[in-house]
């Protein structure tokens, strides 16, 4: 897949440090592509993206990113999303679904996982435990082969 966003592998272990030691979605970020050694003109990470497979049911996995707020609104996060779906299914085919939560508020972050193909699957209530506070959040997710879904439409 072409993406004008280059991914990195970086240690996870650093950036939940930088982040204040809470888990947040880590292992990859990405850069303007074509500028590998220095991702924008300060040098600085456009974002982070992560997969982490579900430890119950190993055909599911959860995407989890964020983008820094200077670089919000460029669709960065879309073309993230979408690369790393692409590279999720050619490298682990095992993983069927991808799913992905978002903050009620975070309507861009909707917007970023429904333009890469997610979708809405529904609300779950206090989901979420940020700055001290349970919140809710909206579920979305993107079958990755759907040839090896059993639909149970039509079922009686």
């Amino acid at each position: 897949m072409q993406c004008r966003w280059v991914l990195h592998c970086i240690d996870a272990d650093a950036e939940i440090e930088k982040r204040g030691g809470r888990m947040g979605p880590s292992g990859l970020h990405f850069c303007r592509v074509g500028d590998s050694t220095s991702p924008d003109e300060s040098g600085a990470v456009l974002g982070v993206i992560g997969v982490e497979p579900h430890p119950l049911h190993p055909h599911r996995a959860e995407i989890g990113y964020w983008i820094r707020r200077d670089w919000w609104g460029r669709g960065v996060g879309t073309e993230a999303v979408k690369a790393m779906a692409w590279e999720v299914g050619v490298r682990f085919p095992e993983i069927a679904r991808l799913e992905a939560c978002a903050f009620v508020e975070n309507e861009a972050s909707c917007r970023v996982l429904t333009k890469a193909g997610f979708e809405f699957e529904g609300r779950q209530k206090a989901i979420v435990m940020k700055e001290g506070k349970l919140k809710d959040g909206l579920s979305f997710g993107l079958v990755m082969q759907e040839e090896k879904r059993v639909s149970d439409e039509g079922a009686g």
